[in-house]
Parts: structure tokens; C-alpha cells; sequence
């Protein structure tokens, strides 16, 4: 089996697969739950959580799918991707601030 791709979770929805994987069901009862109605929504939208909602909007009952599996085997401490695209064209974007301001002061000391 490969590694998976990384995916972006929230804080509430690495602490329902935590708390689901450690202590079933029952784990979710340590945290709101408006706050785990929305992580299980997203998990389920990114195919991490099977879940069986009821009218009116709560759920019933849920398990962790086969990639959510997969995915807390590949990341256990389930630790988000790191976007090194933003970071790369920070640096280069800093750099050339800087290029900028010391062409600047060159050219003013070359004035004086």
C-alpha cells in the first residue's frame, strides 16, 4: 500500500477521528455536539467517517471508512500537509524586498 495524500483537517475533525478510534461513539460525548455534527459533516465530505444522520440533523450512528482507516495508518498524529507553494513564494517574494531596498539605498548613496 502507498502513502496517502495529506488531507487538511480542522481541529474538531482530528479530534472526533481521535476520539472515535479510541473510545467508539461514546468518545464524541467529551466534546459539543454542534462542534462534532460539523466535523462529522466534513469527514464524511472528504470519505474519512461513513455517517448515518436522522432528521433534523444529528447523527445516529457512524464508523470510520476504509481511507479513513488507511489515512490514520499512514498519519497517526494526523498532522495537515504543509503548502510549500506559499511558503517558497514568501521567501521569494521577501527576497526581493529586500533586493529592492538595498538597490534603493545604493543608488541614494550613489546621489549624495
Amino acid at each position: 500500500m502507498g502513502v496517502m495524500e495529506r488531507i487538511k483537517l480542522s481541529k474538531d475533525e482530528k479530534k472526533v477521528l481521535l476520539l472515535f478510534s479510541k473510545h467508539g461513539e461514546n468518545g464524541l460525548d467529551n466534546m459539543p455536539r454542534s462542534s462534532a455534527r460539523r466535523a462529522l459533516r466534513k469527514l464524511q465530505e472528504k470519505k474519512l467517517m461513513q455517517v448515518a444522520w436522522i432528521e433534523g440533523g444529528d447523527y445516529e450512528a457512524m464508523r470510520i471508512t476504509r481511507d479513513g482507516s488507511d489515512y490514520m495508518i499512514d498519519n497517526p498524529k494526523l498532522k495537515n500537509p504543509v503548502d510549500w507553494k506559499w511558503i517558497i513564494t514568501t521567501i521569494i517574494a521577501i527576497i526581493g524586498v529586500l533586493a529592492t531596498i538595498a538597490l534603493l539605498f545604493i543608488a541614494c548613496n550613489k546621489l549624495n
